[in-house]
């Protein structure tokens, strides 16, 4: 890792560093999460979504199942002779419901004892329960808090005819999973849903079995596959997974079709009602206290929780739906993993407040949409482990960045502040990983600017007057420069160079670092005659600046030693631009502007075409312009002079210099003090005399600097 970041450019190195921390944190953070929920710190939230959802669920109508409630009016009506219900009366129920032909009947109400307790309508029970082996009676498995509660005497030897009424109940005291079979030290016991789905389902050639011989915990009943409840199964940790229990979906409809127990004796109960369907009998009156908190209810009938696991039981068998399946312990570490990624790469990606807290919330969108759509499905994905996951990740990153490029920032605006313009020194610093310091390739613009004769001037003041004749003219010169986005490389006496295009640029024109440069020098050699006057009224005398701009690819970053360095750029566009300025005193121009700057800004400026020149140091001439001003805004008297001047030179460039003076001097006639016509006309004059080199083609030659 470290000869590798050794052979990597600052840039790249940091890039690196900044992967690698986020790696770092992922780690740190996924191994939190992951501890905190073995320890179930998270249980709570995470059964909470579940119950969000498991909330939301579409839930249908089952014709298959009537709940017969012993309510409140029941307990009080003299046809049922009061509460509790003696054994005479439930047998007269009883009988009344098997003369229906019900499916099955299954009786949610304790019979461990006889009622009266003096037994003498027992024998009445007694015989409808052995007439009618569709009753199914219940019985209670010890707990904390009570004892055993056995079955009707007369069915004790016929288990299949028993089913225990217990739920698991979570440690928040809600009812989530249901119960197929539990054991005591003697037998094995059905639950009381499961022997009345059995009597539905059995007529019908279904019964349970196993599927899978390589796996004997997995049940079968009809087409759906149940596999039992494990104690860290979804958002569960360590849960009491004692018999075999699986997750209730609450798909069936949360309130069951119920008659009461008075309308069954009184006659209002009929056959239609109740042929070939699964009876419950069980207690819905509020003050005999037989409910429990669910995820739909906070008082859950005993009896429709009964109801509710028949009815999955039924659509289990007929239809194949099996209980919400979940995450194997691998998957959901990776799971968890993956989204400590993704919020680490969020705050590497999301700096600024604005987006983090938009990605935030289109993360955490995906996040719910994902874990719900997947719920829909029958899968119960955790969310809470991953949610918190992504935000301390992120939240890690977010806090390294803020250190670590903080110091950046700080560093940017100390070495840029007084070079750009605060609208772009505030866009580097928001945004340090637009640019690089430590060197790229980038398209760009340079311009420089000297003062004409600026040593004889300085010759001629002291010291403090030069500092105030610099300070007049580099501080506007300078505004401008700022104004168009370009960035002051540096001041050397008189001399500006300033670059346009980096370090940074607008992505929206990303070229228009070439007319944005040409404006600020046509704007600096306006404010120029304000500044003439300020310095004339001061000193008696005038100051003429000349301008070279160039275009093109340069090398741009931190230049220098480890000691000292500087944000610059470098290249031969460099090089020409600076010939270009002090080209401008052959031709007596102020702005001179290469080939490549005109092609970028020639729809936004007016620029004559000056010459083929061959800067010094160079064997290839190359097309410059005189910048003239901004398009459309220049008299039709330098348009004309233009239009002269060019043909001039066309046919100067061919050779033909008596007909090249005509067209310099009809510019002259337009402006007599344009240097340019009258440099080119003594050159043709002076070709007629001494002729040029057969292969010229009215290249001009830079002898100087």
């Amino acid at each position: 890792m470290i000869s590798l970041l050794k052979s990597l450019s600052a840039s790249r190195k940091r890039s690196v560093l900044h992967a690698g921390f986020c790696f770092i944190v992922s780690g740190f953070a996924f191994a939190a999460i992951v501890g905190s929920q073995s320890v179930g710190m998270l249980e709570g939230l995470e059964l909470a979504v579940y119950d969000r959802f498991m909330a939301r669920t579409e839930r249908a109508p089952d014709p298959r199942i009537l709940i017969l409630g012993i309510n409140e009016w029941d307990i009080r009506d003299p046809v049922t002779g009061g509460w509790p219900l003696t054994d005479g009366k439930l047998a007269e129920a009883l009988d009344i419901l098997a003369k229906y032909k019900p499916a099955a009947i299954g009786l949610d109400l304790f019979r461990d004892l006889p009622i009266p307790n003096n037994g003498e309508q027992l024998a009445q029970l007694n015989r409808v329960l052995a007439e009618n082996p569709n009753i199914i009676a219940i019985t209670k498995f010890s707990d904390d808090d009570s004892p055993r509660i056995e079955g009707p005497a007369i069915l004790k030897d016929n288990i299949e005819r028993i089913g225990f009424n217990d739920f698991p109940v979570d440690p928040d005291k809600i009812i989530r999973r249901a119960l197929l079979f539990l054991d005591d030290d003697d037998a094995s016991y059905y639950s009381f849903a499961l022997q009345l789905a059995l009597l539905y389902l059995q007529p019908k050639g279904i019964f349970p079995s196993q599927p899978d011989e390589g796996d004997p915990d997995k049940i079968q009943i009809g087409k759906a596959v149940y596999q039992p409840f494990e104690p860290d199964d979804g958002g569960y940790v360590g849960a009491d997974a004692g018999g075999y229990s699986f997750l209730m979906d609450f798909k069936g409809p949360e309130f069951f079709e119920k008659r009461s127990l008075v309308d069954l004796l009184t006659g209002k109960v009929k056959e239609e009602d109740v042929h070939g369907k699964i009876i419950l009998i069980g207690s819905t009156a509020e003050s005999l206290k037989d409910y429990y908190p669910s995820i739909l209810r906070f008082r859950h009938y005993g009896i429709e929780l009964h109801a509710s696991v028949v009815n999955q039981l039924l659509r289990g068998a007929f239809d194949g739906e099996v209980p919400t399946q979940v995450q194997t312990d691998r998957a959901e570490l990776l799971w968890i993993l993956l989204w400590c990624i993704v919020g680490a790469l969020t705050g590497l990606l999301g700096r600024s407040p604005a987006r983090f807290v938009g990605t935030a919330i289109i993360t955490f969108g995906v996040l719910s949409v994902t874990v719900f759509l997947l719920f829909k499905e029958g899968w119960w994905v955790i969310s809470i482990a991953p949610a918190l996951g992504w935000f301390f990740s992120a939240l890690g990153v977010i806090a390294y960045l803020f250190v670590t490029e903080g110091r950046e920032k700080k560093v940017i605006r100390n070495m840029f502040s007084t070079m750009v313009s605060p609208h772009v020194l505030q866009y580097m610093t928001d945004k340090p990983e637009r640019f690089r310091l430590t060197g790229e390739r980038k398209g760009a613009t340079i311009f420089f600017s000297d003062i004409e004769g600026f040593t004889t001037i300085a010759e001629s003041l002291i010291p403090e007057d030069l500092a105030l004749v610099l300070n007049e003219y580099l501080t506007p010169m300078s505004t401008i420069i700022l104004k168009y986005g370009g960035y002051i490389d540096k001041y050397e006496g008189d001399a500006i160079m300033a670059d346009f295009g980096v370090p940074i640029w607008s992505e929206t024109e990303p070229d228009s670092h070439g007319w944005k440069s040409c404006w600020a020098a046509l704007e600096q050699q306006t404010e120029l005659i304000e500044i003439n006057r300020k310095i004339k009224e001061k000193f008696g005398f005038e100051i003429a600046v000349r301008m070279g701009i160039n275009t093109g690819e340069v090398a741009a970053g931190n230049m220098g030693s480890e000691q000292k360095f500087q944000y610059t750029v470098m290249g031969d566009v460099v090089n020409q631009a600076s010939r270009y300025e002090g080209a401008n005193k052959i031709f007596g121009t102020q702005i001179m502007i290469g080939q490549s700057t005109y092609e970028l800004a020639k729809d936004k400026i007016e620029a004559r075409f000056l010459a083929l020149l061959m800067v010094k140091g160079k064997t290839v001439p190359v097309a410059v312009y005189e910048l003239l001003g901004r398009k459309g805004e220049i008299t039709d008297e330098k348009l004309r002079l233009k239009d002269e001047f060019e043909k001039g030179w066309q046919l100067y460039a061919s050779g033909q210099f008596p007909e090249a003076i005509f067209r310099f001097q009809e510019a002259l006639r337009i402006n007599y003090n344009d240097t340019p016509s009258q440099i080119y006309r003594k050159s043709c004059q002076q070709f007629l005399v001494t002729p040029p080199p057969p292969d010229w083609a009215g290249a001009w030659i830079q002898k100087q600097k």
